[in-house]
């Protein structure tokens, strides 16, 4: 894969940064749009309102339903609440072959024991390309 600037994938030069990738996207997504932010440095509050506010704009977009789904997962972990609702912009994302999401999705539903459920995500991230899968 060609990569420009920062280390991103030349494929990025094509899609607009947001406020949500800035906030909370994965330095390892390989379909991110900007640097990436680590789990420990993101401010899960203004990066759910930065999703949310850009998903407005572009509902369909897996990479911001990824990215919101990461920043409500990891407020839940801080505050040890449920993380469903994270799950689901999780699985909306890896259905629409967002590779980052099908990942971690699987790897989300292999830790809840669920690794029927979670074989075809992984299996599909890894003929992606993604080598952590």
């Amino acid at each position: 894969m060609a990569f420009i600037g920062e280390g991103l994938p030349a494929v990025a030069a094509a899609k607009a940064i947001t406020s949500c990738d800035r906030e909370v996207g994965h330095p390892s997504d390989p379909d991110r749009v900007g640097p990436g932010v680590s789990s420990s440095k993101v401010d899960t509050e203004r990066a759910m309102a930065a999703c949310r506010g850009d998903l407005e704009t572009d509902p369909d977009s897996p990479r911001l339903q990824y990215q919101l789904a990461r920043a409500i997962v990891y407020h839940a972990d801080r505050r040890g609440t449920s993380y469903e609702g994270g799950m689901i912009y999780k699985a909306q994302s890896a259905a629409a072959d967002h590779t980052q999401a099908m990942f971690v999705y699987g790897l989300m539903l292999s830790r809840e024991s669920r690794a029927c459920e979670a074989a075809p995500c992984m299996r599909r991230a890894a003929e992606a390309g993604l080598k952590s899968a």
